[in-house]
């Protein structure tokens, strides 16, 4: 049996990506003024908040993880459509963290997901789906309102590339 030298570790593990973005750089990135940005995280409805937060009370600051900046896009994206800030805030609510980065299918492969909107007896509702498998529109039992969510995330992640 072959030993490991001592200063090997049999726990090697990734660093977690923590959130990098203050609060200017955040808007600068999402092309969007600060006051916007403030009222997606302060108003309740949009189910929105920074991944991180340095110190508390007044004069904290909010730190900004890639995907906090995809789900504010998403939400900025869906705002200048015309939709609700509440129906805005069930959306982002809906996506989870590998929905609004990487997300493997069923076969392993990496994929874009969308999201559609259908009518509903209560009013819209939202689905998420592969971009391969996007459902078709203007047909019986088809969604309203359909958004591949690589149109939405493409621009904040060239600017955050171009950022560093």
């Amino acid at each position: 049996m072959k030993r490991k030298h001592p200063n090997e570790s049999f726990f090697v593990t990734e660093a977690a990506a923590l959130p990098q973005f203050g609060t200017g750089k955040a808007a600068e990135i999402l092309g969007i003024p600060i006051w916007r940005l403030q009222k997606f995280l302060d108003s309740r409805q949009y189910n929105l908040s920074p991944e991180g937060k340095l110190g508390s009370g007044r004069g904290s600051r909010r730190v900004f993880s890639q995907e906090d900046l995809h789900r504010i896009a998403l939400a900025n994206w869906l705002v200048k459509d015309g939709f609700a800030p509440q129906f805005v805030g069930s959306v982002v609510q809906q996506l989870n963290d590998n929905e609004v980065g990487v997300y493997l299918n069923h076969e392993g492969e990496e994929t874009s997901l969308g999201v559609a909107f259908y009518r509903g007896e209560d009013g819209p509702v939202a689905r998420v789906y592969a971009v391969q498998r996007s459902p078709a529109l203007g047909q019986k039992n088809s969604p309203f309102y359909r958004l591949d969510l690589e149109d939405v995330f493409a621009e904040v992640d060239r600017r955050i590339r171009k950022s560093e």
